[in-house]
């Protein structure tokens, strides 16, 4: 349980550059094994590049009354299973000696270069909270925006205020005795969607060397994008020769030209994300995709627009926030909820198509779920727009199973399953095939009826692996 969290926040400028800073002091107390399981070390996440990670401490505090504190911290890059390259790091301690009773504190001084990219702060997590609090100290002039989700849903939460004597304002939000997060399952929104979290976001900053009210709308942000993906998508003669090889027999239909286009760019390149200075943002060139069949999310959204762009197909990329983080419609944009991109290709006469390239087993009319129902921004220049991605029905899901089963007078039975799944059934389980030789896969499929007792598998059998827009 979280006895007390307190997040001391404030931006400023100093040698001309802004920054923003926090101070977090954390106490919770450790209920139970799996509570100290969890707490078996403690890391700290920080830009290697724009951050800087001070006054590190933390200490376990017995039931007895002793003390102990922490002394040996360690400094190592965090690396994802799809990334090559990243600057994020982590300060780690080894919490080993903690015990169930125990109260661990912490506390560490945060700053960071990217003052204009947004923060947020959470009250909630998988634990009750006892007390948690904000305090955002803004120097005089300054303006922040900010946006509160609870539990999914856009609320009011205004926080107290308080003018300070040098002119500058205290802003304070407080939350007491807040409940864990709902558990969910792994269909379910993302866990800052069950949360409940501020974000603020700077607005103006005298002294800071930009303009005031840099990025006050996300509008402001599409313009600020497209800047970014000038040269990036050059139709170049590789480029035209790829497409007209991809659709030298392909159908009139815009749809089926869009499919073909698509599943080119799923089987050639492979997602792999480095990310250095603006390569977090802005894409890589699709003449370089094309070459190298390597990419993330924005150079495979890029590369497919540019595709579809020598066959006269209308596209956008659209960024939107997945897991961890989400896109807000406050007056100011909260950057830190852009960590994906996805295609909007637009057809004449159909609603905008909304197409993720990074997901190799889809079929042209699967959105991931993680993709759906959330908010998004149309990257179109000065005709940026927010929308909502649309929703799959039950229609579009189901998973069919078909037993015939023949019964012996000695008690056995013989039986043919058939399971048939569509939509995120189908691409589930395409993505569970995928990384399967023949001998994982027959693995998998013989447990399937394992269920049902004592069974031995005689034959099994997958169709429509590789046709993603059939049934699996």
């Amino acid at each position: 349980v979280f006895l007390d969290e307190v997040c001391e926040a404030t931006f400023g400028v100093q040698g001309g550059k802004p920054f923003h800073e926090k101070v977090v002091h954390r106490r919770l107390r450790l209920l139970t094994e799996a509570g100290r399981q969890w707490y078996d070390y403690l890391h700290i996440a920080y830009d290697g590049q724009l951050d800087t990670l001070s006054e590190v401490a933390a200490r376990i505090d017995k039931p007895n009354g002793k003390t102990i504190e922490v002394q040996e911290w360690s400094d190592h890059p965090a690396i994802s299973g799809d990334g090559l390259h990243t600057t994020t790091r982590l300060r780690v301690a080894d919490l080993s000696q903690v015990s169930p009773g125990d109260v661990v504190e912490l506390r560490w001084r945060h700053r960071s270069q990217d003052a204009f990219l947004g923060h947020r702060w959470t009250f909630d997590h998988s634990w009750p909270t006892v007390s948690s609090r904000l305090v955002l100290t803004l120097p005089a002039g300054a303006e922040v925006a900010t946006s509160f989700i609870e539990r999914g849903t856009y609320s009011a939460f205004e926080p107290q205020r308080e003018t300070l004597a040098d002119g500058a304002t205290r802003l304070t939000w407080s939350r007491e005795k807040q409940p864990p997060a709902p558990k969910t399952n792994v269909y379910a929104p993302p866990s800052r969607a069950r949360e409940s979290t501020l974000t603020y976001s700077i607005r103006k900053l005298p002294g800071a060397g930009v303009k005031d009210g840099i990025l006050t709308s996300w509008k402001d942000y599409g313009v600020w994008y497209a800047h970014l993906l000038e040269g990036t998508g050059e139709a170049t003669p590789r480029i035209r020769r790829i497409a007209d090889k991809v659709l030298a027999d392909a159908p009139e239909a815009a749809k089926e030209r869009v499919a073909r286009l698509y599943r080119h760019v799923q089987d050639t390149v492979r997602y792999v994300s480095i990310q250095l200075g603006m390569g977090g943002w802005r894409p890589t060139p699709a003449d370089e995709v094309a070459e190298q069949g390597l990419g993330d999310c924005k150079d495979m959204a890029s590369y497919l627009k540019t595709l579809l762009a020598t066959d006269g197909i209308d596209s956008d990329l659209v960024v939107l926030g997945t897991r961890t983080a989400y896109l807000t419609d406050t007056p100011g944009p909260n950057l830190r909820g852009h960590n994906h991109v996805i295609l909007a290709v637009n057809l004449p006469d159909q609603p905008r198509h909304f197409i993720d390239v990074t997901c190799r087993v889809c079929g042209y009319d699967d959105l991931l779920w993680g993709d759906q129902g959330t908010q998004v921004l149309i990257a179109d220049g000065p005709d940026s727009q927010l929308v909502r991605t649309p929703t799959s029905t039950p229609e579009d899901n189901h998973l069919v199973r078909d037993y015939d089963i023949t019964l012996a007078a000695d008690g056995t039975a013989t039986f043919r399953m058939v399971y048939e799944g569509s939509g995120e059934f189908a691409v589930h389980g395409r993505r569970t095939l995928y990384n399967l030789n023949q001998e994982e896969r027959e693995r998998w499929l013989r447990r399937i009826p394992g269920g049902h007792g004592a069974v031995e598998t005689t034959a099994t059998q997958i169709d429509n692996q590789g046709d993603f827009d059939a049934p699996l």
